[in-house]
């Protein structure tokens, strides 16, 4: 029987470090035919002559040599073109991680049952410091997808992210989104309106965490989230991603949102209209369950 084959996407910028380590563990994968598409955008230390040479040894990779557009376009500009007829599975990857062996194989096996349906498999990630040693876990063991509260806060990290061939249909057959946060957040968000998200609160991933993270797993430490939150209120001019996001979402033009869904979204995208708007967002069961005190004060604030 054939081994499902499964498209990678990485986006390089200046990661010559670590790549070395994160490439061999993709090749390595159990159970699967890779074909790995490395978009590097701009380096300019030793990141493309370690790709170069890597695409050169191996049929398997194809190496594009982009300008520096930024870590977000530079994914988007990789996954509109990323649509190929014998490709089964497409996933994301960054530059400074390392994936344990089955990490692809038990993504796809718990992605079959949703073939029919534009679906996103997401997972927990061993954080790990700069030489590998472990510090926790990202995410608690119940932690679960929810549709309505998908535009606020995203639980699908992009370098555990596999789709299958209907969320990039549903994707590429649309416009780019120009106000999308990152790029594994929008397909968060298309799955859960569209499709499906399944969620492993296992790890497959050693999810390397250093000074160079363009986004990284945040402290738990109760100082440092305090710290940030008092950053928050006076940097609000920076705070409202997930509304511009929101607006961008409500109105693209892929299948028509239900009445019910619209409505939801609505209410983010404009929860800034008026105290009447902010207070049911605020204090709403249905679209923010069991969020924090914090957020939710912020949001009354007029802070996200």
């Amino acid at each position: 029987m054939d081994k499902p084959l499964i498209k990678v996407l990485l986006s390089t910028y200046n990661g010559e470090r670590y790549l070395k380590e994160q490439i061999d563990s993709v090749l390595s994968q159990n159970g699967v035919t890779v074909r790995l598409i490395i978009r590097d955008d701009g380096s300019n230390d030793g990141t493309l002559k370690l790709l170069r040479e890597y695409s050169t040894n191996y049929s398997c990779i194809e190496l594009i040599e982009g300008q520096n557009i930024g870590c977000s376009k530079s994914f988007f500009n990789l996954m509109s073109s990323a649509f190929e007829d014998d490709v089964d599975y497409y996933a994301f990857c960054d530059q400074d991680d390392v994936w344990h062996p089955d990490k692809l194989s038990v993504a796809i096996e718990k992605l079959k049952i949703h073939d029919k349906t534009p679906s996103l498999y997401c997972s927990n990630l061993k954080v790990v410091n700069e030489y590998g040693e472990f510090l926790r876990f990202m995410y608690s063991s119940n932690t679960k997808p929810n549709k309505n509260f998908s535009l606020l806060s995203n639980i699908a990290t992009g370098c555990t992210c596999v789709i299958n061939q209907n969320l990039l249909k549903l994707f590429i057959n649309h416009d780019l989104p120009k106000d999308a946060v990152m790029h594994d957040w929008w397909f968060y968000c298309l799955a859960c309106f569209y499709g499906n998200v399944i969620f492993d609160s296992d790890a497959y991933i050693s999810y390397r965490q250093h000074s160079n993270n363009v986004y990284g797993a945040r402290s738990k430490s109760y100082l440092v989230k305090s710290i940030n939150f008092l950053k928050s209120l006076v940097n609000s001019d920076k705070e409202h991603y997930r509304e511009r996001q929101a607006k961008e979402f409500l109105h693209s033009s892929y299948s028509a949102l239900s009445n019910k869904d619209k409505k939801i979204v609505d209410v983010i995208a404009n929860y800034r209209t008026n105290l009447f708007t902010r207070l049911r967002l605020t204090f709403s069961r249905e679209i923010i369950p069991g969020i924090s005190y914090p957020l939710r004060l912020r949001i009354l604030l007029g802070l996200i």
